[in-house]
């Protein structure tokens, strides 16, 4: 038997996203394709949208008075990808360290040149 990959979601059963910005109506699509959706997981907001509104609707949105800043910009994505069942991935960059569990390191030598490389030995 075939999996049929076409009749999993048809695009009559998935809406499409509507949302206004700068006093303009702008329409997300109701599936988001595979470059799209890698942009968005790996955190790359901007470039996930520029994908998913194309040419015409970005050329709109880049050119309205109003700011698409990091916040207006956060809040859009998030409710888009709640819309189609998305998990955004963190942005570049804003990934937190954990605290260091290791020690200081030892020195191995006395910093003199003459003498060799210290012996590993096994224990036993």
């Amino acid at each position: 038997m075939t999996f049929n990959l076409d009749a999993v979601v048809s695009e009559s059963e998935a809406l499409p996203f509507e949302f206004t910005f700068g006093g303009e109506d702008y329409v997300l699509p109701a599936q988001v394709d595979l470059l799209a959706a890698a942009s968005l997981e790996g955190g790359k907001l901007y470039e996930g949208l520029r994908r998913m509104l194309g040419d015409a609707q970005w050329d709109r949105l880049v050119a309205a008075k109003s700011v698409m800043d990091d916040v207006k910009l956060k809040a859009l994505m998030e409710a888009y990808a709640a819309h189609v069942g998305l998990s955004l991935g963190e942005s570049e960059g804003s990934t937190v360290s954990s605290k260091s569990t290791a020690g200081p390191s030892k020195p191995t030598s006395n910093g003199s040149t003459a003498s060799p490389s210290p012996t590993l030995s096994r224990v036993g």
